[in-house]
């Protein structure tokens, strides 16, 4: 029973990354990919294809050459390429989980499913963070106040780190694109 609901969860997430990996190819937003930007997308992920993956998608692609995103996902799933852009894509949701749980298990060093104060230290010790620092981050994620973090609490923390890294991201992205207007409105007073 256990097996069958891991599965279950595992082919969601799987569905769920294959369809965002789709719309960051699908440049038009139309619901459908051509093979250059199913080519190019491979080539961004580092996932090789061979010519027999190539004859597979002009199979499935309609007569303009264009692959809807069903088809594509059935397409990765049956020709196993899912587990390539997974572990390749670091925005993935994913990729995220697999960081979560691998994170988990080094933290956990006696295996009981929780990390306690002395794992945590243990793990984030260094020179760029105080004792103080690391005690504070871990009571803040401790949201139940055990002295332990559960996986869930471990989770959130993973996923307060990639919520911040894609805030600084798209605020980094708006400082790029403010210098570019001032650039072009100084470009456009020296000509006048």
């Amino acid at each position: 029973m256990v097996s069958v609901i891991a599965a279950n969860i595992r082919n969601r997430r799987t569905q769920k990354a294959l369809s965002e990996l789709f719309d960051k190819a699908d440049s038009s937003r139309d619901g459908k990919i051509s093979i250059k930007e199913y080519v190019d997308m491979c080539e961004t992920y580092g996932v090789e294809l061979r010519d027999e993956d190539i004859r597979e998608v002009l199979e499935i692609a309609d007569e303009h050459g264009e692959v809807r995103k069903n088809d594509f996902i059935l397409h990765i799933k049956n020709a196993n390429l899912s587990k390539h852009f997974e572990c390749a894509d670091p925005e993935s949701e994913l990729h995220w989980n697999n960081l979560a749980v691998t994170a988990f298990k080094l933290f956990d060093k006696n295996y009981d499913g929780y990390i306690d104060k002395k794992e945590f230290r243990w793990m984030t010790s260094s020179e760029r963070f105080s004792k103080k620092t690391i005690d504070i981050v871990f009571e803040r994620c401790d949201l139940d106040g055990d002295g332990k973090l559960d996986y869930q609490e471990f989770k959130a923390m993973i996923l307060r780190s990639k919520q911040r890294k894609e805030e600084i991201a798209r605020k980094n992205g708006e400082i790029l694109l403010v210098k570019k207007q001032i650039i072009s409105r100084k470009g456009k007073k020296k000509r006048k």
